[in-house]
């Protein structure tokens, strides 16, 4: 039912109901103009989305729950982007046609193996290619700024820590997350279904509670002003610094975000509805499709940006930056999901000769979604099918598959096409029809979980 309409015009516009409206305009014999149709207050609500309020998510059955601490609503969604793109005329792309060609052709160089540049490394064991990124340098951090915590900001003079105690501890931290038991204490435990030898041989449960309670990877007393991660992050700029010390040696590439789980206090927790980790710190990271890492950066929350570019443009570029000053950004091929993806930021990668290629959303394709068919006309086709339109800058397709897939890339088009298999009632398998850059996305993301 409608609430209020708009009517009038000029200084004689204002709010009236609907009856109202009417009837002034059978009194003056004009007629209603602008009729702006007001919903009423109850059906008010805000845009579904990735990202909403912890307490307007929960259930009936989990309104006892309440996260510790202080949370941040993750505001990584449409809503921080804003515009579905920088409001500049380049981002208004016109001449969509239904061609599959490009009017430049990005370089490709051919990447070195790791193993041609880097022979040594591959006789080393697992342990000393895990010593290389955890370098002494790290554990020299942790050390220094663990004994100092505990001499100075708890009290305890004598207490004293090395490298192998903290070797130790960490190792103890990595085993319990694959070798998981109900309670810390049980990894000391003397019940033969419980305690962990390996464990129990190797440190005293009183020694690892002690260096749990100090353990620290910054000095308190001179952390810079406003940093919400100011504690931790003097680790993770040696760890990237580490990542990288043997080049970029994946030809591709994903940028993609990981949610390390956490319901402690900290301004930089975020929430993010539907993920399998709900409640976390958020970590944006440049990853090879194997699952490497190169950079890896602890998202703070929403920033002041002078570029007022949306969040997904600003985290890609920044991840680029790492690959131009460690390789040449020729050799790759970079690879994200929807939430980064645009007309905008693709046009603007080749402008720069990066090779990307993404899944999409409608909104963000600059017109070209509404020239091809419908989601609901698209259902009805046989799966497999697809439709496609390019500006000679970015091709973006429709692929029909499980469901509708919107893609984009500025350097791959549908061919060559390929089959996929799919199964169909339980049983039977058939074959369907692939574009040539879905393929290709499959295999550059996944690397990140």
């Amino acid at each position: 039912m409608l609430s209020s309409i708009f009517y009038g015009h000029g200084e004689n516009e204002h709010f009236v109901t609907v009856r109202e409206a009417c009837d002034r305009a059978e009194e003056d014999g004009s007629r209603v103009r602008n009729v702006v149709v007001l919903p009423p207050e109850s059906g008010d609500q805000d845009v579904e989305s990735d990202v909403e309020d912890a307490t307007s998510v929960m259930s009936s059955d989990e309104e006892a729950f309440e996260p510790a601490g202080e949370v941040e609503v993750d505001d990584t969604d449409d809503s921080e982007d804003g515009l579905e793109e920088p409001p500049s005329k380049s981002s208004r792309a016109t001449g969509w046609k239904k061609k599959s060609e490009f009017r430049r052709n990005l370089c490709y160089d051919p990447l070195e193996k790791l193993v041609d540049s880097f022979p040594d490394l591959t006789k080393l064991s697992p342990y000393q290619l895990w010593g290389l990124i955890f370098s002494s340098s790290i554990l020299d951090t942790i050390v220094d700024q663990t004994n100092l915590y505990a001499r100075r900001d708890k009290n305890q003079p004598n207490f004293s820590a090395n490298h192998d105690e903290i070797r130790t501890f960490l190792g103890i931290i990595l085993l319990s997350g694959y070798h998981r038991l109900p309670e810390e204490r049980h990894y000391w435990s003397t019940q033969p279904d419980l305690g962990v030898q390996l464990v129990s041989a190797a440190m005293t449960r009183n020694r690892f509670q002690a260096l749990k309670s100090v353990m620290h990877f910054a000095d308190n007393h001179n952390l810079p002003a406003g940093n919400k991660c100011a504690k931790i992050e003097p680790i993770y700029t040696i760890i990237n610094e580490n990542l990288k010390k043997h080049g970029i040696f994946h030809q591709k590439l994903s940028v993609d975000e990981s949610m390390v789980p956490y319901y402690g206090r900290h301004s930089a927790k975020m929430f993010i509805r539907g993920k399998p980790i709900r409640f976390g710190y958020k970590i944006w990271a440049l990853c090879g499709n194997d699952g490497y890492p190169y950079r890896l950066k602890l998202y703070k929350g929403k920033e002041n940006d002078q570029t007022k570019l949306p969040l997904g443009i600003r985290v890609v570029n920044d991840m680029m930056s790492t690959i131009q000053s460690s390789s040449t950004v020729t050799k790759h091929e970079v690879y994200f999901d929807n939430f980064f993806t645009s007309h905008f930021l693709l046009k603007s990668l080749a402008e720069k000769n990066i090779k990307a290629t993404g899944t999409i959303r409608e909104n963000r394709t600059a017109g070209a979604a509404k020239l091809m068919k419908s989601n609901a006309a698209m259902k009805k086709d046989e799966r497999g099918e697809f439709d496609f339109r390019c500006d000679g800058e970015v091709y973006v397709c429709k692929w029909n598959d499980n469901s509708i897939v919107n893609i984009a890339s500025n350097h791959e088009t549908h061919l060559p096409l390929h089959e996929a298999t799919r199964r169909v009632k339980k049983s039977s398998k058939v074959k369907v029809k692939q574009p040539h850059l879905v393929r290709k996305y499959n295999e550059g993301m996944g690397g990140l979980i």
